[in-house]
């Protein structure tokens, strides 16, 4: 159960940009993004309805490769760090060879490994998957001491459709968070749906 959260929320990501290749302890990341492209929203202790925007704006979101592609062990790094950066500064990922999970944050990426070990990511790394856009909440809102289920109610409520991918960042501090990572993979790639059968999960507690 979190003591402050503030939710910021985009608006629709309405037009996406997709690039395909050949087919192609921090204090537990007290910011937590929550939810990828599912526009950028913000919530305040004062828990107030948001208010709607009667101009719909659009944003767009860059997405490198495909999940089905992943799906099927298409892990081979592609595109630098240093040129997906050009394309937003807020998204998740993966690297080279499924080398962990990757968080887009501020313009700046991290690296979270199956060990749990959270570092910055150079700009010559590369990366499978990627999906990005650049974080301009229209919305903001703010609560105190709130459940998760709780949570995912008062984002629904912040969504104009759910038909349209938004970006969501959830930052607050947080009494337990659950998280998980992947390890790196060696040729022959086993499909995602294997690699997930082994993949690290931690619980950290605040």
């Amino acid at each position: 159960m979190p003591n402050k959260t503030t939710f910021y929320a985009t608006t629709p990501l309405m037009k996406i940009t997709r690039c395909y290749s050949i087919f192609r302890r921090l204090p537990v990341f007290i910011t937590l993004i929550a939810a990828i492209f599912s526009g950028a929203f913000s919530l305040n202790a004062s828990a107030k309805k948001p208010r709607p925007n009667p101009v719909m704006k659009t944003a767009t979101v860059f997405q490198f490769s495909t999940l089905p592609a992943l799906s099927l062990g298409l892990y081979d790094g592609e595109m630098t760090f240093g040129a997906l950066l050009k394309h937003g500064d807020f998204g998740v990922g993966t690297f080279d060879a499924l080398d962990g999970e990757m968080i887009l944050l501020d313009g700046k990426a991290w690296r979270v490994r199956a060990d749990g070990v959270v570092s910055r990511v150079a700009k010559e790394e590369t990366t499978p998957f990627a999906v990005v856009t650049r974080f301009a909440p229209e919305q903001t809102q703010k609560v105190a001491n709130i459940e998760y289920s709780m949570l995912l109610q008062r984002l629904s409520t912040m969504l104009r459709t759910p038909n349209l991918p938004h970006a969501i960042r959830v930052r607050g501090m947080f009494s337990r968070l659950k998280v998980r990572s992947v390890p790196r993979q060696s040729k022959p790639y086993r499909a995602l749906s294997e690699v997930v059968k082994t993949q690290s999960v931690f619980e950290w507690k605040n």
